[in-house]
């Protein structure tokens, strides 16, 4: 992720600690990790965000004064644990992205073309049960129906990081495109000077510029929209307020759109 960041912003490759001050470079992390996020508050202003404590974020529901206010955002393993449906969580990104912005992306993802698996596309009201050691993922739909999934897949602790989906790198190529992202660089190719390889075709990073929204700017929120910066009380607050009710998540048809790969 950072060696995508150095390229993106600096256009070339550098380790973290040789990253310029640059203060006036507002960045934006979705639950980073902190041996790398608190370095990267050294050099931008940047804010790692969470779910589940201050400060908050849900990219589901990001508060309007977020809207053009970034100019990069990370999201490591975050999207295929976000609970359907995940389309809007690209756009909102996209929102929250000043024009040209970049997004540091990524997910776990099948080669190839093909649509998203969603595990539970009907996911409404549910909860996690131990069932004589077997989990069982017991949902009731908007519906009313009552689901039942044995098994789920968790990712990093049980009940914290539940799978969503498997997404495809044309299903994702896709969501990009929607939002209004482009162009879109898989970054497939290996920076031996950092110990970057790549063995496989699959769940490669990736890096989203935001490009031109037009008539769809902010969504329909409106040119009046407040823009206020990262480090804000009154952003702070905001954040505080747009904590998910979700119990188990955290942050944690395609088409031919051209990916440039590196």
């Amino acid at each position: 992720m950072i060696y995508m960041l150095s390229m993106e912003l600096f256009g070339t490759s550098l380790a973290i600690d040789d990253f310029p001050l640059s203060k006036h470079i507002v960045g934006l992390g979705l639950s980073d990790w902190d041996v790398y996020a608190e370095k990267l508050a050294t050099k931008f202003d940047y804010t790692n965000t969470f779910l589940d404590q201050d400060p908050r974020l849900d990219i589901r529901i990001p508060d309007d004064s977020l809207d053009g206010t970034v100019d990069f955002m990370i999201a490591s393993d975050v999207f295929e644990h976000v609970p359907p449906p995940v389309s809007p969580c690209f756009k909102n990104a996209r929102r929250m992205l000043k024009d040209h912005g970049v997004l540091i992306f990524s997910v776990p993802y099948t080669a190839g073309d093909g649509i998203t698996k969603e595990h539970y596309p009907a996911l409404y009201d549910f909860e996690i049960e131990d069932r004589d050691g077997t989990r069982v993922l017991v949902n009731r739909t908007k519906a009313g129906a009552v689901e039942e999934f044995e098994d789920p897949v968790f990712h990093g602790g049980s009940g914290l990081t539940l799978e969503m989906r498997v997404f495809t790198e044309s299903s994702l190529l896709e969501e990009f495109r929607r939002a209004a992202f482009e162009p879109v660089k898989v970054h497939r190719g290996p920076d031996f000077g950092h110990g970057i390889y790549w063995a496989v075709d699959w769940s490669l990073p990736m890096a989203a510029r935001a490009g031109p929204m037009g008539a769809r700017s902010w969504s329909g929120r409106g040119a009046g929209a407040s823009r206020r910066r990262l480090g804000s009380p009154a952003l702070k607050a905001a954040q505080r307020g747009a904590a998910s009710s979700a119990r188990v998540a955290t942050f944690g048809a395609h088409s031919s759109l051209p990916a440039t790969n590196e």
